[in-house]
Parts: C-alpha cells; structure tokens; sequence
C-alpha cells in the first residue's frame, strides 16, 4: 500500500497528541497541498519523496525535557509506521540537532530518521520550539483530506519562503542556496515550491516577486539583499503577532 493511502485510512497523525502540535512540513506538504486541489504540481515539486514531520512545543526545552520528548516523538512515529511497514526494513537514527531559525524563531533539538534499507530518505521527524504556533495555523480541511496534519497556504508559503531566504544568509542552511555550489537543487526546488504556493496567493507580495526575479537572473547579490528584506520582514511580524497573542491572554 501507498504510504499516503495508507495516512489517509489510519489518520493517526490527525490526532491531538498531548504535549506536540504534528505538522507534515518541507516539499511533500506543498506536493499533496497542490495535489488535494486538483493542481497538477512542477516536475521539481512532484519529485518529492520523502516525508519530513514536525513535532512542535510550546515552550523552550530543557536538556532533560527534549530527552523526554524526542522519546515520545520516536514512539508516535515507530507505532504509526509499524502499520505499514517491518521495522526492520528501515534503518533508524536518533540524534540531537540543535539550529535556529532567527526570522521565524523556530528552535529545533532532535531528529529521529526512518531511511529505506538502501539509504534513501523516508521520514524525518524533528523535534522544534515555533513561537506563537497554534492549532488555527493547521488547515483541518486539507489534512483530512489528505491523512496527514499540514498548515494552511500563508503559514505553508511562509516556512518554505523563510528557507529558500535563509539560504542566503544563514550559515547552516547556506548549502540549500539555489545559487550555491553545494546541493543548489535543493534550493532549485525550495523555489519552486515558493512559485508554486505564490501562484495560489492573493495579493502576491512584491518583496517575493522581486527576489524570485533576482534569484532567476543569477543576481547573488541582489538576491541576497531581498533575502535579508523578507527575513527582517518575517522576524518583524513574528513578533507583532507574538505580541498580540500574549495580550490577548
């Protein structure tokens, strides 16, 4: 059975699982997106085939707390997948990562992977801290539809824009720069992704438009100072928005 008929029967993941909000991020969220739309996705988009999976929390970790919640995240995914597949036909790997992403805040601090026996990518969970991440950013139409929990069009377009913009500027993401010498299809597909979430957007933003048109004539420089404008632009919404939450409680 296809994994994502096989999602869309168990509908595991739709579950409220106490402690995490579950989100299907990265390429293949945009892929079945499009897909549940009847939109036919680019060929850098379709070539998706892995699965990347966010447990998010909504507080900072401890060291003795990520122990404790990567455990639990290893857990829900070995359960969901022990459904479709022999455990012992995946090799499995669990280790700490920590990375932060400035513009939207997201802190991450584990990663448990499941690859095919022959090395290829299958699912990636990681364990991330998003500041004022809520159940509201979740499209449940879609996920239903789909069998696995992704987020609405703004919030979508938005981490995958906050990528592709950080592969200009930060430094551990720099490898996954679409002008880059190091996996440039990485980010090849990174704007794809973004034409393609752009193209269901209204109003489309010109800061967008602008670096997507840099990034097209192979204008580093100029590429790299929109980068900056958006991340700065992000960062500065992320926390008006945090703001607002927090008086509003």
């Amino acid at each position: 059975m296809d994994f994502v008929k096989y999602a869309h029967r168990k509908k595991t993941l739709l579950r409220h699982y106490p402690g995490f909000l579950i989100y299907l991020a990265g390429g293949m969220a945009v892929k079945l997106y499009l897909l549940q739309l009847g939109v036919k996705p680019s060929e850098k988009v379709a070539k998706t085939k892995d699965f990347d999976f966010v447990f998010a929390v909504n507080h900072h970790l401890t060291d003795k707390e990520i122990e404790k919640y990567s455990y639990k995240m290893y857990k829900i995914m070995y359960n969901f997948l022990s459904g479709f597949t022999r455990m012992d036909k995946l090799r499995i790997s669990s280790y700490k990562r920590t990375s932060h992403l400035p513009a939207s805040g997201k802190r991450t601090y584990h990663v448990v992977q499941f690859k095919k026996q022959n090395g290829d990518d299958f699912v990636d969970c990681t364990l991330s801290y998003i500041p004022g991440f809520t159940r509201n950013q979740i499209n449940s139409e879609a996920s239903t539809r789909i069998g696995f929990p992704i987020k609405k069009l703004k919030p979508m377009s938005k981490d995958i824009l906050t990528v592709l913009a950080g592969s200009f500027v930060y430094k551990f993401i720099k490898p996954r720069n679409p002008l880059g010498k190091d996996k440039p299809e990485k980010g090849l597909r990174n704007v794809a992704r973004v034409r393609a979430l752009r193209k269901l957007t209204s109003p489309k933003s010109v800061k967008t438009g602008e670096f997507l048109k840099a990034i097209s004539n192979k204008k580093v420089t100029l590429a790299t100072r929109k980068a900056k404008s958006i991340l700065k632009n992000i960062a500065v919404i992320r926390k008006n928005a945090n703001k607002l939450l927090q008086n509003s409680r």
